[in-house]
């Protein structure tokens, strides 16, 4: 589940960060034995800042594989923090084209919102 050999250098995942982006990025299965490694113990409040991100995904993915985790309940409050955050956000877009549309600036969006 965790690579056997510790890679150097301080931007390689730490073990928590490794069994949190199985959990978000894997097949079920592997899903599940990553959010048990990290066990009853893993507290979602102490995470560093660059760990957060994982957690709607990892909240989409439990709740569909484990709808009676414990710790399902917070990591749904920081999905919709996230939901909330991004409708903002493309609202906020939508306001940003739509002033460069008046003033005859033409932009084109790459990707996907």
């Amino acid at each position: 589940m965790v690579p056997p050999v510790t890679p150097r250098g301080s931007f390689w995942p730490t073990r928590t960060q490794w069994l949190l982006l199985r959990t978000a990025l894997a097949e079920p299965d592997l899903q599940l034995a990553a959010w048990h490694q990290l066990g009853p113990a893993f507290d979602l409040r102490s995470l560093e800042p660059g760990s957060i991100s994982v957690l709607p995904l990892i909240y989409r993915n439990l709740s569909q594989i484990l709808p009676n985790d414990p710790r399902l309940q917070h990591l749904k409050g920081v999905y919709r923090s996230a939901w909330v955050k991004n409708n903002l956000l493309a609202e906020q877009l939508a306001q940003a084209l739509d002033a460069f549309e008046s003033d005859g600036i033409e932009t084109v969006l790459v990707g996907s919102l």
